[in-house]
């Protein structure tokens, strides 16, 4: 189910972040961290963050994109790297998954909205 649905807050209820200063965006990240923890949503992110209205954002983003499922006994898991370095929201400075090994093996193109060609 949309993330929306399962928590009962519509997208409308997270203020629009153009309207927040960093400090409020702040509170309103740790607000969303502990719904997410004590629904057992977990969320990875960069610990370095070029500001705290990137990851509202990327949060809010989530909140009305995302699907998942709670479970009474397990944890849901919400990846936010984009594996795609020209989609990266962090940007090249604070991204974390170019240190990782894994990172130099993955060969994913953002796809190219004007290529009709088939993947076959």
């Amino acid at each position: 189910m949309p993330m929306y649905e399962v928590l009962g807050f519509p997208i409308e209820a997270l203020p629009p972040p153009e309207k927040l200063t960093e400090e409020q965006a702040a509170q309103l990240n740790d607000a969303i961290l502990k719904l997410w923890e004590v629904n057992n949503i977990g969320a990875d992110f960069p610990v370095r963050l070029p500001s705290q209205i990137v990851l509202y954002k990327e949060f809010r983003l989530k909140w009305q994109e995302a699907t998942i499922r709670l479970l009474p006994a397990g944890n849901c898991h919400l990846d936010f790297c984009y594996y795609v370095e020209n989609e990266c929201p962090w940007g090249m400075d604070f991204c974390t998954c170019k240190d990782e090994d894994w990172y130099k093996e993955v060969d994913i193109e953002p796809k190219d909205a004007s290529d009709d060609s088939l993947p076959f």
